[in-house]
């Protein structure tokens, strides 16, 4: 097998972070992009393994000169902002993810070495869905992440058929497991069954397609190695639904731990905003082969014990 080398935008994040330590494990060369501001603790302890580059998807012209020394085979675009219920400043989800793609794409013209671009997207593009949603379905966000990550993933396609950048975009639903953003559903669940302290929830019976981590990943590296190149999307999800008391419900059950919750029936604007509907796989299952191995029960058990080991990174 070849070494080649590998960028990694957003790779300080949730998705990012996994991404990179598994593609530490091969003898690819691997190169992340992040802010000055980023921070790295869930890359802490393979930092000196990395080849960690200060760059801002905002100035253009770093990110050309940067991406021209590298000569990258792959680039997986993980950078984002706006997924999180408190980032809501719309210049910076403007910049992140449109500008900043923008740029990258720019910079990508001049890259003849590269292979592929794996752009992530996000369910919320799809708006209010319900049951099952394929990737033909309309889009119709009504958050201004959504709108900024539909435009995102149109400019990647568009780079894609009159640019010749190859490119393939994975629309991911939920992924949850190690490493998850404090304040994130599956963080605050484990973070209860550890400390055993008590939880407030909102929202019990919003429905969301949770995909473990681990599948996740194995989706954007199978992504990477398809012949897929004019911006085809994807679906990466389990392709089944549980509403938030279920999953909570589950995750005691797997710890074997009870768990005190105080619900708040009342929905947050967030949830409301979102759809209740779950991927459609049969594409990505179709054309990748992928389909996700870790059910939600075994998913919850790895998080459980994963938070355990490392709680410290959670709780001060």
């Amino acid at each position: 097998m070849d070494m080649y080398k590998i960028i990694i935008t957003g790779a300080s994040g949730f998705v990012g972070a996994n991404l990179t330590r598994n593609l530490l494990k091969t003898k690819h060369q691997i190169h992340i992009f992040t802010r000055k501001n980023s921070k790295l603790w869930r890359l802490k302890d393979i930092k000196t393994k990395l080849n960690t580059h200060t760059v801002s998807l905002n100035n253009s012209k770093i990110l050309k000169k940067k991406l021209l020394e590298i000569k990258p085979r792959f680039v997986f675009h993980c950078a984002t902002y706006g997924v999180l219920p408190s980032q809501t400043n719309f210049s910076k989800l403007i910049k992140t993810n449109v500008i900043g793609t923008y740029n990258l794409l720019q910079a990508l013209e001049e890259c003849n070495e590269l292979s592929k671009l794996v752009n992530l997207d996000s369910s919320f593009v799809y708006g209010q869905k319900y049951n099952s949603i394929k990737e033909n379905q309309i889009a119709e966000p009504i958050t201004p992440y959504g709108i900024m990550k539909l435009s995102q993933t149109n400019l990647v396609r568009y780079y894609s058929i009159e640019k010749k950048i190859p490119s393939i975009t994975m629309r991911l639903f939920t992924p949850f497991g190690r490493f998850d953003q404090p304040g994130r559903l599956i963080t605050d669940i484990m973070k209860a069954l550890i400390t055993k302290k008590p939880l407030t929830l909102f929202s019990p019976y919003s429905k969301r397609d949770f995909v473990h981590i681990d599948d996740t990943i194995n989706a954007l590296i199978l992504a990477s190695k398809s012949p897929f190149k004019n911006g085809e999307i994807f679906n990466v999800g389990s392709g089944k639904y549980y509403s938030v008391k279920e999953f909570v419900t589950l995750a005691s059950k797997v710890s074997k731990t009870k768990i005190d919750v105080n619900w708040k029936n009342k929905q947050r604007e967030f949830d409301k905003l979102g759809g209740n509907g779950y991927a459609n796989i049969r594409k990505i299952s179709e054309n990748l082969g992928w389909k996700p191995k870790i059910t939600i029960q075994e998913g919850l058990l790895k998080s459980y014990k994963w938070y355990k080991k490392n709680i410290h990174l959670y709780v001060n």
